[in-house]
């Protein structure tokens, strides 16, 4: 979903993306500021991505930003990720942020291939913000992912 929404945004204009956006969303002073960007910067689009589903995500597609920011402003539910994506970002995330070593020196294809099967990441059922919780439940824990058997498999 958001490769498509990047695809359709015209090559040499600006893109905001706030991750995890909800409160920027909700709240008034956040929105104002949001807004007031976007109809001074003709050129800009935003990008807001929302992590957890809430009672408060409710209705933003009837709450435009302003009466002045013509950009169609709804909210878009992000496709499920399938069991290898999620694996895709699981590892990508542990490597971002240098917790690598959690994966007992498997190279990122193999702990994919493997990460993908597994019920840490069945159980996130493709929600991009239960993988995220995986990923800072596993980081917690400290705990090495995968065994390594004598023949490095």
């Amino acid at each position: 979903a958001v490769a498509m929404w990047l695809r359709a945004v015209p090559q040499g204009k600006g893109l905001l993306v706030l991750q995890d956006g909800l409160d920027y969303m909700t709240r008034d002073g956040p929105r104002r500021l949001l807004a007031r960007l976007l109809c001074r910067h003709k050129g800009l689009h935003l990008l807001v991505t929302l992590s957890r589903k809430g009672s408060q995500a409710q209705g933003l597609d009837e709450k435009p930003l302003s009466p002045h920011v013509t950009e169609l402003g709804r909210v878009v539910p992000l496709p499920s990720l399938s069991h290898h994506e999620a694996a895709q970002v699981f590892v990508s995330l542990l490597y971002r942020r240098g917790q690598d070593r959690l994966l007992n020196g498997l190279t990122r294809d193999k702990a994919v291939e493997l990460l993908q099967d597994e019920k840490l990441l069945r159980n996130c059922k493709g929600q991009l913000g239960e993988v995220l919780s995986a990923v800072d439940e596993a980081i917690s824990a400290q705990t090495l992912l995968f065994d390594r058997t004598p023949n490095g498999s």
